[in-house]
């Protein structure tokens, strides 16, 4: 999955680490020519866009991938269609990502467009706030504060706890079954394929908390994380399975 190398960045660009970034590179090449794949190299051309949008999921689907498209002038305009208006949920998180995939890409992003990122790392913000249920959307929220924005310490504390809260074993999430909308048209996430994407951007999340949070004494012995451990069993969640943790946390 092309998704899980970026991933992996993310958490390499929040917690290096040599065997990780090995794996990062023996498996992204699998992907070269596929239209996603400048999101894991930036360095790659960019995907040529079709002229019509389409509608449905169909039309989300090219707005996100106008983020590494050509040429230029549609792709701003697609990218410009796509984040100018407020929406919520995955639509929401989606603009922010969009826009953070085009400014890694080079992209010629408009600056009254780059100024709408403060607004919905709010938004997103506003709602991780108000989420009293764990979700993969929860997660995805969690990973893109902490990945592109500021979350206070204790707005980040909150949402780990949440999460490693949320585990049905340690290291192993099943949110309740997800679903995506937009435009009129509506689809649910393969099972299996839905919980590895949340355990990932759980991961996110937990490698931002690690590095960025200095926890009280009886948090930071609840997620202590051996270095010598932990990228291994990252590396074998990649393999197929999914993330283990060292221990759970515990408040």
């Amino acid at each position: 999955e092309l998704d899980a190398i970026w991933f992996m960045q993310l958490v390499l660009k929040i917690r290096p680490d040599d065997e990780l970034e090995k794996w990062v590179d023996t498996h992204r090449p699998r992907y070269e020519g596929t239209p996603f794949y400048p999101l894991i190299d930036p360095s790659a051309p960019l995907t040529p866009l079709p002229e019509e949008l389409g509608s449905g999921l169909t039309k989300l689907r090219n707005y996100t991938l106008s983020a590494f498209g050509t040429p230029p002038d549609r792709a701003m305009r697609n990218l410009r269609a796509f984040v100018e208006h407020d929406e919520e949920g995955y639509v929401l998180t989606h603009q922010l990502a969009v826009l953070e995939w085009a400014k890694q890409v080079g992209q010629p992003i408009p600056e009254d467009l780059l100024a709408r990122r403060p607004h919905l790392l709010e938004q997103i913000s506003q709602e991780l706030g108000a989420d009293t249920v764990f979700s993969d959307l929860y997660a995805e929220r969690a990973a893109f504060l902490v990945a592109w924005g500021n979350p206070s310490p204790e707005e980040l504390e909150r949402a780990i706890a949440k999460i490693v809260d949320s585990q049905v074993e340690p290291g192993k999430w099943k949110p309740p079954e997800g679903e995506i909308e937009y435009d009129g048209e509506s689809a649910k996430l393969e099972p299996e394929r839905f919980w590895r994407h949340c355990s990932k951007l759980s991961m996110v999340a937990l490698a931002g908390y690690l590095q960025s949070v200095e926890p009280s004494p009886a948090t930071a012995e609840a997620v202590r994380w051996p270095r010598a451990l932990g990228w291994v069993l990252v590396i074998l969640l990649l393999a197929g399975a999914l993330f283990l943790l060292r221990r759970r946390f515990r408040q």
